[in-house]
């Protein structure tokens, strides 16, 4: 046969090869596809020529064969392709139940997820709450712990000023204890002095006295604890009846002592009056 090739050409009725196997070009020079070219153009019924077609090419034909799947072009002679898995059948429940079931049953689970949602969405919100009332607390106590930080820090400051103070005071004591023990070793060769003597004795009546009016405020207190006992204890008590005649006694020179008053300055009135005409 002539040079060239071909592409899809029929095979034989008898031949048991693969149809993807190529097949003897045709005897023309030039290639062709699926068949061997016309030599002269045809004519139709009315005698008009039809057009040509050029050499070594060749009209549509029939379609190529397919490649089965038991015997795919590029695989191995002997070796089959893995066939593909079966699809599982649904559960029970889905092959048992109708369409309307199913969406039922669809429709039924969403509402219990969408209560379970809400439920939810409720307990976060009552903790979303308590964390912003936390934070609101925390935020409260950052700002009285600052202030309480700013006035320590000042009271601070204070105490370092009434130290210091204090140790000056203590310095200028000292000094005046150290100069009046000084003065003492300077003067305590000479005599007492009259003044001196007078004074001491002065204060010593005062301390005297001091303690006299302090035992008598004593013993004046516990008397007046001994009769507020007797007045608790009713009018059936002698003693009680005798400090209730004694306080009508007070009461009665206490106006008397009123009206006392009232004459002596009626007769000064009356005095400065006669004196007066």
């Amino acid at each position: 046969a002539a040079g060239g090739f071909s592409f899809g050409a029929p095979a034989a009725a008898g031949d048991k090869k693969d149809a993807t196997t190529p097949t003897a070009a045709p005897a023309a020079g030039g290639f062709s596809f699926g068949g061997a070219a016309a030599s002269t153009p045809a004519k139709d019924s009315a005698g008009t020529p039809s057009p040509a077609t050029p050499a070594g090419v060749q009209t549509p034909g029939a379609p190529a064969p397919v490649a089965t799947p038991g015997n795919a072009p590029g695989t191995p002679a002997g070796v089959s392709t893995p066939a593909p898995a079966a699809a599982e059948p649904p559960s029970i429940p889905y092959q048992t139940s109708t369409v309307e079931g199913i969406l039922n049953m669809f429709q039924k689970e969403l509402e219990q997820d969408t209560v379970q949602f809400l439920q939810q969405a409720k307990r976060v919100c009552e903790y979303d709450a308590v964390v912003r009332d936390s934070q609101r607390d925390l935020a409260m106590v950052m700002q009285q712990t600052q202030r309480l930080l700013l006035e320590q820090s000042q009271l601070e400051q204070e105490i370092t000023g009434i130290s210091t103070f204090q140790t000056q005071l203590e310095a200028t004591l000292s000094e005046v204890e150290s100069q009046v023990d000084q003065l003492f070793v300077a003067q305590s060769h000479l005599a007492p002095q009259d003044a001196d003597v007078q004074r001491e004795r002065a204060y010593q009546t005062a301390a005297h006295v001091d303690g006299q009016l302090e035992q008598l405020s004593d013993s004046l207190q516990a008397t007046l604890e001994s009769l507020q006992e007797q007045l608790s204890l009713g009018d059936d008590n002698p003693s009680a009846q005798v400090l209730k005649i004694l306080n009508q006694h007070q009461d009665s020179l206490l106006q008397l002592e009123g009206t006392t008053r009232q004459l002596e300055l009626d007769v000064k009135q009356v005095g400065q009056m006669l004196s007066m005409s």
